[in-house]
């Protein structure tokens, strides 16, 4: 018999030899039959087969060379508890070297990096100066120019270099759609929009108590109106003859599709269907055909694609007027209206940019841009908002 104790202390091969033979002879003892000999072997081989996965005690460690405790140099992050012993133990050294052998280098902290708060200045902030426009608009030609000729004004690049802005991105629209979500979400500082865009940004606002993001700087071009018209030879009654028109244009445009501009366009589609609505006794056509500007309406019509269209008065040319038939026009619309955000606008954060940017538009556009008219802007959005109430 062994105590615990000195069971421990046996090496490996006797801890298994008793790992063997204690069970075995218990079992045994307190059998009242012999044991059958297949079964007797079966355990034995269980039992090396457990024995074999037994790890072997290592031997303690003599209190005599136990690794020291050391405190760690003084470093320059700051922890919760200064005071507390580090658990970083030195290497370990014989007793008899332990006093020939150098002290253990300090050991390198990496500082820590702290997230201060934003108190940075606007001047080291850097971002671009968002210019944004219609693509099919006939004016997008010329932004690329108007881009280089921003980044080479002199008066505009000290204004940008003082506030960060490192570029001038173009962010062109595919439709007036897309132009009016994002003039919504404030994403352009400097924008070439239709008149309809800005107007439905001030009823959208209006609508919801929230402030306009936009000031109208210029207008670019001269006021349009839209016209209806049909490939010659369609309508066969007298234009000047209202009610004969009337009658005879109620039957022929029923049946058939109408090309007109997107639904965005005042003078393009709006109204030119109130003028079909209100004049032609509320003559409507079976179907609209959606296209991206004026030029495509018109080659629509002429090459026998729709009978019937509408567009914007100045985009049909003197020899296509020889090919049409125009039916009537609409109402004129204010010119298309350029747009600068707040910020940059005269008593904005950024008024410096803005008005280096406006000196550098007049400079480029030159004699096609001109004041403001806000009287016209605001008659013409209580004539939208009294036109779209109608049927």
């Amino acid at each position: 018999q062994m105590d615990f104790e000195e069971f421990l202390s046996e090496p490996s091969a006797k801890r298994r030899f008793f790992l063997l033979i204690v069970p075995l002879s218990s079992m045994l003892n307190s059998m009242k039959r012999p044991f059958p000999p297949h079964l007797l072997l079966l355990y034995l081989c269980l039992l090396l087969l457990f024995s074999a996965f037994v790890p072997a005690q290592q031997p303690a460690v003599p209190s005599a060379v136990q690794p020291a405790i050391t405190k760690p140099s003084p470093s320059p992050v700051p922890v919760a508890n200064p005071d507390a012993e580090s658990t970083i133990p030195r290497p370990f050294v014989p007793r008899s070297e332990e006093s020939q052998a150098p002290p253990p280098e300090p050991i390198a902290t990496a500082p820590m990096i702290i997230a201060l708060p934003e108190t940075v200045p606007v001047t080291s902030r850097k971002f671009q100066f968002r210019v944004g426009y219609l693509r099919a608009d006939e004016n997008s030609m010329g932004m690329d120019s108007f881009k280089k000729a921003l980044e080479t004004n002199e008066a505009f690049a000290k204004a940008a270099s003082a506030v960060g802005i490192i570029a001038i991105s173009l962010r062109p629209c595919d439709s007036a759609s897309d132009m009016l979500v994002r003039l919504q979400q404030e994403e352009f500082d400097l924008a070439f929009c239709p008149a309809q865009v800005y107007a439905e940004v001030k009823i959208l606002q209006a609508r919801t108590n929230d402030k306009m993001c936009y000031q109208a700087v210029f207008q670019q071009g001269k006021p349009s109106r839209g016209v209806f018209f049909a490939r010659k030879g369609v309508v066969q009654a007298n234009v000047a003859d209202k009610k004969a028109l009337s009658a005879d244009l109620k039957k022929l445009i029923k049946p058939s599709t109408l090309a007109t501009t997107d639904a965005f366009n005042a003078a393009g589609y709006l109204y030119v269907r109130r003028a079909l609505y209100d004049d032609f006794n509320r003559a409507e056509p079976k179907a609209y055909l959606f296209l991206e500007n004026s030029r495509d309406v018109i080659k629509t019509v002429l090459s026998g694609l729709c009978d019937f269209g509408a567009c914007e008065e100045t985009a049909l040319q003197e020899k296509e007027k020889e090919l049409v038939q125009i039916l009537g026009t609409a109402k004129p619309i204010p010119a298309s209206p350029v747009l600068i955000h707040e910020q940059y606008a005269p008593n904005g954060m950024r008024a410096i940019i803005g008005a280096a940017a406006s000196d550098a538009a007049k400079s480029f556009f030159k004699n096609t841009l001109t004041a403001p008219d806000e009287a016209a802007f605001t008659a013409f959005v209580n004539e939208l908002q009294h036109t779209t109430s109608k049927p």
